[in-house]
């Protein structure tokens, strides 16, 4: 009787002591899965802020790419308005300098005419000997109205805007300080095509002058020391008339 007791005692503890093993490796086991489940949830936590900050910092690296770009683009619109701007300054003051159509302010905007327009131009040169003269006028004459040109500080000039198949002349206005021109004018027929190096040689009056002067002059004291000199011959007679 004795021994059964403590047999059935010794079971019941090693079915407590089982049980409490079970126990134990069940609570190990929602403790480990517990922990797993943390452990993932903490990486999934710091997997996102990754992904966040990444997010962030891809923003960051775009917004700055964007400003670079803007600015690029800023400096590549400025130098492109810088040089529209410089082409528009240089067609105006050329414009200015070799242009001044009558009946217009040299101010107003005259329209430069490319080759490949349907309009034509002349343009050319007043020379004086190899020099380009300043501010000549250049007339064009039509059929019924009349424009005068200026040449440049180079002595360049230009007509644009002609109509192809007409009748043009050109004649160049003489300054106080010149004689004469060659040629006196130039007449085109049936325009056709534009015309280039159509150029004006301007002969100095002061030159002309200076030599008709020296002529008259030279002549005058010839005939004068004839007149009251002359020259005696072994005859004893006055030569007169003598022509050096």
């Amino acid at each position: 009787m004795e021994e059964k007791a403590k047999a059935a005692l010794a079971e019941k503890e090693e079915a407590e002591r089982q049980a409490k093993l079970a126990k134990e490796a069940k609570e190990k086991e929602i403790a480990e899965a517990k922990a797993k489940a943390e452990a993932e949830k903490q990486a999934k936590i710091e997997a996102e802020e990754a992904k966040r900050k990444a997010k962030e910092e891809q923003a960051r690296l775009d917004a700055e790419i964007k400003k670079l770009e803007m600015k690029e683009k800023a400096k590549a619109d400025k130098d492109e308005q810088l040089r529209k701007a410089k082409e528009e300054a240089f067609g105006k003051n050329r414009i200015k300098e070799s242009v001044a159509v009558k009946g217009y302010s040299l101010n107003d905007d005259v329209k430069l005419v490319d080759d490949d327009t349907e309009t034509l131009y002349i343009e050319g040169r007043v020379l004086k000997g190899k020099v380009g003269v300043k501010g000549v006028q250049v007339r064009l004459l039509l059929s019924d109205e009349e424009k005068i040109f200026l040449t440049d500080k180079n002595g360049y000039y230009k007509i644009p805007e002609l109509d192809k198949g007409k009748n043009y002349l050109i004649t160049v206005l003489s300054g106080k300080e010149t004689l004469d021109l060659s040629p006196k004018s130039r007449t085109y027929k049936n325009l056709s095509t534009n015309m280039k190096k159509q150029n004006f040689y301007i002969v100095e009056k002061a030159k002309v002058e200076k030599q008709k002067k020296v002529e008259k002059d030279t002549n005058t004291e010839t005939q004068d020391w004839n007149s009251k000199y002359g020259i005696v011959n072994k005859n004893g007679v006055i030569q007169k008339d003598i022509h050096w």
